[in-house]
């Protein structure tokens, strides 16, 4: 196990191989657990070498990670970056847990482990079945109906909740979950066998860069210098509103479920609520391109095309007391949100993969 800082107060963190594509939280064994070997093991679930890609009589490097950050670019200033790895921080903080971001809401898409799971179907083996003429090839039975069978969102969120508290989910992460309808609340054995995947992930108040609405007219009151400090500590990613594909399970994290396209046919989902929508920060511009797309643009990185000028200073300087510029529907891309959100509308005259490659320059 390659040396990495760790500490006894907070959860044991590892990730198989060089990149931390997914993390695994370990779990020490009851002082009682008797082995007859003498030296330290981590054992691992089916579903644990599924998604860690760990496979018998290979070598892997291991890497213990409790108090790393998990950024995707190694370029960013550690300044720019939420730090809270030296400090006491409270769990039910809504920004970060020992310098991992909280999860606010989690989406997961669950699909049938095994599509020939005999609760998946009627038992056709009865006494009308059975009492067949001679003529009727006797001994040969109708093919089995499917089941109906509904789950319970609300029971697959509890075992959700139970089995990753503390844990760092990543995007595309399988769970398995034994969904038995008459089990007690601590048992989970027998039953159905369903297949949980993290198919979203919305991340804390602060980190997802939801604002409440006041803060959006606040911003154009604050002086520019002020507005300058707080776009040199945004991190690459909240720059560029990258999505979110990994954070802690904390006490507050809602966990949402719906059925994958491949098993919407064989289950039905009783109690569903609709994964919440994150609003964009208040700086946005919406860009609409000439072959109808939409881009929401931090006005940092709009603020060098000086032709763009009046769109990036809307609400302020001589641009205070004009209303923010609009389109008109036949140019507004059809994805770009029609509401008033305060944020100005523009419109370029290229398509969408020149406007995206011009913003990665």
């Amino acid at each position: 196990v390659k040396e990495g800082k760790s500490s006894t107060d907070l959860p044991l963190l590892i990730h198989f191989h060089e990149m931390a594509v997914l993390v695994l939280t370990l779990l020490p064994l009851p002082d009682d657990f008797e082995s007859d070997e003498d030296h330290d093991i981590i054992y691992l679930s089916e579903v644990h070498r599924h998604n860690h890609k760990v496979c018998e009589d290979h070598d892997y490097p291991v890497t213990c990670c409790s108090q790393y950050h998990f950024t995707a670019n190694k370029s960013i200033p550690k300044d720019s970056v939420v730090s809270n790895s030296n400090s006491n921080q409270d769990e039910g903080d809504v920004n970060t847990t020992h310098g991992v971001k909280n999860i606010a809401a989690v989406h997961v898409e669950i699909s049938v482990r095994d599509h020939r799971d005999p609760l998946l179907f009627n038992d056709n083996d009865n006494e009308e079945d059975s009492d067949r003429d001679e003529d009727d090839n006797v001994g040969v039975k109708a093919p089995p109906q499917r089941n109906s069978f509904t789950v319970d969102a609300k029971q697959i969120t509890k075992h959700l909740f139970s089995s990753t508290h503390s844990c760092v989910l990543t995007l595309h992460e399988l769970i398995l979950v034994k969904y038995n309808p008459k089990a007690t609340e601590n048992d989970h054995t027998g039953g159905l066998e369903l297949v949980c995947r993290i198919s979203e992930v919305n991340l804390a108040e602060r980190e997802s860069g939801e604002v409440k609405s006041d803060d959006r007219n606040d911003d154009r009151k604050r002086p520019e210098s002020s507005r300058q400090e707080q776009q040199q500590q945004l991190s690459l990613a909240e720059a560029t509103l990258d999505d979110p594909f990994r954070g802690r399970v904390t006490i507050h994290t809602e966990f949402f479920v719906s059925i994958s396209d491949g098993s919407a046919s064989l289950l039905d989902l009783a109690n569903p609520r609709p994964f919440p929508k994150v609003k964009l920060p208040p700086d946005i511009i919406h860009v609409s391109t000439k072959d109808g797309e939409w881009f929401p643009v931090r006005r940092m990185l709009l603020a060098p095309c000086l032709k763009l000028t009046r769109y990036v200073q809307a609400g302020r300087g001589k641009y205070k007391h004009r209303p923010p510029p609009t389109l008109s529907d036949e140019i507004r891309s059809p994805d770009a949100p029609v509401e008033d959100d305060g944020c100005p509308h523009c419109f370029v005259d290229i398509d969408c993969h020149t406007f995206d490659r011009v913003l990665i320059y």
